[in-house]
């Protein structure tokens, strides 16, 4: 029995091995395989037990042991249902008898178990552990052998490089305060901030490049050292290398908030640094210079053509004027009316007295009294008089036949007009003026805080730096390398 119960542990071992080496899922048998392992334990403890009866001499062990199931050597083959019988026959009454055995025949086909001549063997398993000598030698050729590449070019093969700095920004002067005739500011142009950045695209760009190669020949400059094929420029390469080369070998710093501009340029010789930074505050001066200019002849031109405006403007109104005084035939309308006015009144006040006089006279006198007669035509005459007045306020002479108020209305239009080109012309005088004043100095002009130094001793390539961020870029790709290859050797 406990042979019988490790061979079919084996089957059941066998086959689960099978099965997980094909990948399969858990064995469908594996609920029935647990209850065959409980009844193993309890064949496997029953076999193991001290049997007393046997031990005990004069025992009748053969007959318990038949009676238990088992077989006795050389007893004969008794039927399968005496065995049955017999323990029926001594099981207490009332007690359930246990089910009959399931032979092998009876099981269904899904649970049968095929016995194997031998166990199948476990599958093999890949070791996840690797040769130290192998990690040695990748380390070696990924690491070491590059790591050692690395610090003999920075030491012994690349060359010193030094830097000169220089430090500027665009100062403007304070405007002109104006004058009461000119409440208004000239056109400042460009502001100190803007300049700045103009400077800064300035400094990186092609056409600052090309005009310093010319001059300074910059391709010569920057391959003093052919041999550091890293660090140098190179040879018989285009201008948009050039360029590239320029903005790293030259680094502008341009602080936004003050508008301060620092350059600091490298080269293999402290002398052309130096060289280079001088260059780059020369075309800087210029270049400022030169907008300042610009901007102080277009203030220039501008008033120009604001004054010469005004003075047509002006011109064309008074020839106006002119042309309405030849035509009225006099000088200022409203002087006129004041005139005829004064005359009204006199002749209102002469009526007045005369019909006075008449009436003391009709008081006194008769009727038919001759100089009753002398004052009623005095005051006819004083009354056609005024009407003839007034009505040269509403028409003019017979000449030009021009309503008195047209007149008027005209001649202060003409004056008002005359007053507003006066004065435009009066400010585009004063901001041609004080354009020329400010065209005579310097309005703007490039400040240099830090003149172009002179290096001592060269700081660059930082070497330590840099070969300690190579190793430790070498470290970290063998270290994903190997990784990756632990992860891909434990797959398979």
């Amino acid at each position: 029995r406990r042979e019988r119960a490790e061979r079919r542990r084996e089957e059941r071992r066998a086959r689960r091995a099978a099965a997980r080496a094909a990948g399969a899922r858990d064995d469908p048998h594996d609920g029935h395989d647990d209850i065959d392992d409980i009844d193993d334990a309890e064949a496997l403890d029953e076999a193991e037990a001290p049997d007393d009866a046997g031990d005990r001499p004069g025992s009748d062990a053969p007959a318990a042991r038949a009676d238990e199931g088992g077989s006795v050597p050389g007893a004969p083959a008794e039927p399968a249902g005496t065995d049955l019988a017999l323990r029926a026959e001594t099981r207490p009454a009332g007690e359930v008898p246990p089910p009959p055995p399931i032979t092998a025949a009876e099981r269904p086909e899904a649970e049968r178990v095929t016995p194997l001549s031998r166990p199948a063997p476990a599958p093999a398993r890949v070791s996840g552990r690797r040769s130290p000598w192998l990690l040695l030698a990748s380390f070696l050729i990924m690491v070491c052998v590059p790591a050692a590449f690395v610090i003999h070019y920075l030491w012994w093969v690349a060359a010193d490089r030094y830097h000169s700095v220089v430090g500027f920004s665009v100062r403007s002067e304070e405007p002109v305060s104006t004058t009461p005739e000119l409440p208004f500011n000239l056109p400042k142009g460009f502001t100190g901030a803007l300049d700045s950045d103009i400077l800064y695209e300035f400094i990186r760009s092609q056409q600052l490049v090309e005009k310093l190669d010319a001059e300074l020949n910059l391709r010569e400059i920057y391959n003093r050292r052919p041999e550091d094929w890293v660090f140098s420029f190179g040879e018989n390469r285009p201008i948009e290398d050039l360029v590239e080369y320029w903005r790293y070998m030259v680094d502008v710093n341009y602080d936004t908030s003050t508008a301060l501009i620092e350059v600091t340029a490298y080269a293999f010789t402290p002398e052309d640094a130096q060289r280079i930074t001088r260059a780059i505050l020369r075309e800087s001066t210029e270049l400022i210079n030169s907008l300042s200019q610009t901007a102080r002849e277009d203030a220039i031109r501008y008033a120009e053509r604001d004054l010469a405006e005004a003075e047509a403007r002006l011109k064309e109104i008074r020839l106006a004027l002119r042309r309405f005084r030849d035509q009225t035939q006099t000088a200022d309308p409203a002087k006129d009316v004041e005139v005829q006015m004064g005359v009204i009144m006199a002749l209102q006040q002469q009526l007045a007295e005369a019909l006075i006089s008449r009436a003391e006279l009709a008081d006194v006198a008769r009727p038919n009294d001759p100089r009753i007669a002398e004052l009623d035509r005095r005051i006819r005459a004083i009354e056609q008089q005024i009407e003839a007045e007034k009505s040269r306020l509403g028409t003019g002479g017979e000449q030009t036949h021009t309503a008195l108020a047209d007149r008027i209305g005209a001649f202060e239009e003409l004056t008002t007009d005359l007053q507003f080109a006066e004065e435009a012309y009066k400010q585009a005088k004063a901001a041609y003026d004080l354009a020329r004043i400010e065209a005579r100095r310097q309005s703007r002009y490039l400040a240099a805080h830090i003149e172009p130094t002179f290096a001592q001793s060269s700081q660059y390539p930082q070497r330590w730096l840099l070969a300690f961020l190579a190793i430790g870029a070498l470290v970290a790709l063998w270290g994903l390398m190997m990784l990756v290859w632990y992860n891909v050797g434990d797959r398979r």
